[in-house]
C-alpha cells in the first residue's frame, strides 16, 4: 500500500520539504490501516529521506542560455 508522498521542492523553493499526503497517513492510522508501529516506521522513513538531502539531479550546473528571451504572447491571449 502506498500512503503519503514526500515532495522535495527545487528551484525558487530550493531546500523546502512538504509531506503532500500527511493527512492521508493520519486518517489511515485512525482507520486502523496500520498500527502505531507502522505509523512510526513511515515517519522514520520520511525523516531518513529528508536527512540525506540534497539529492543530486545532474542539472545543478545548468544555467539559462543568455540568448534566450521570453516568448511572445499570442495576439488573442486575452480571449477566453
Amino acid at each position: 500500500m502506498r500512503v503519503g508522498d514526500l515532495v522535495l521542492l527545487r528551484g525558487i523553493y530550493r531546500g523546502s520539504v512538504r509531506w503532500k499526503d500527511g493527512d492521508d497517513v493520519a486518517q489511515a492510522r485512525r482507520l486502523g490501516v496500520f498500527d502505531e508501529q507502522g505509523a512510526a516506521e513511515i515517519h522514520a522513513e520520511r525523516e531518513r529521506i529528508t536527512a540525506d538531502r540534497p539529492q543530486p539531479t545532474g542539472r545543478e550546473g545548468w544555467r539559462l542560455p543568455v540568448e534566450w528571451s521570453p516568448l511572445p504572447l499570442p495576439g488573442d491571449w486575452h480571449v477566453v
